[in-house]
């Protein structure tokens, strides 16, 4: 019984997933912590990817940050901002163009910008759901049958 609601679960998990991965061709959500003065930590699903981007140019003490939530038309000209950052299509490697990426940089930008941005493919992780599901779900069907005993 145990194993029917892991599988429930995950496939649960994986219809949300196909969801966002869907919704984020349609809009782009985006949950942020920050001051828009050069400082901020960024989660964003943007055109079929989830990116995780932190910012920071300050040195010493840093403004206040607030939390914001929100939604952006693809269309508007903070989507197509977006579009065009997280466009990894021209990016020298093959997995980057899959959807993966990652940066750490302390020089990205002049003064002390320090950056980090890792970007995962929603598809990744809906594999790894249905794979699970699939596994503990086989399992189930089909339990291991004890060996014989040797006389």
């Amino acid at each position: 019984m145990n194993k029917i609601k892991s599988t429930i679960l995950i496939f649960l998990l994986c219809a949300i997933l196909l969801g966002l991965w869907i919704f984020s061709y349609k809009s782009y959500g985006l949950l942020a912590y920050e001051a828009y003065s050069g400082v901020g930590t960024e989660l964003a699903s943007v055109r079929g990817l989830v990116v995780f981007y932190h910012f920071d140019s300050y040195e010493g003490g840093r403004p206040p940050q607030n939390w914001g939530c929100g939604f952006l038309k693809p269309t508007s000209k903070k989507g197509e901002e977006l579009k065009e950052d997280f466009d990894f299509w021209d990016a020298p490697y093959w997995w980057s163009r899959l959807g993966f990426f990652y940066l750490s940089s302390n020089t990205m930008f002049t003064g002390h910008t320090n950056v980090r941005l890792v970007s995962i493919p929603y598809w990744f992780p809906t594999i790894i759901m249905i794979s699970l599901a699939s596994i503990i779900y086989y399992r189930k069907r089909h339990p291991k049958k004890d060996a014989p005993n040797a006389a």
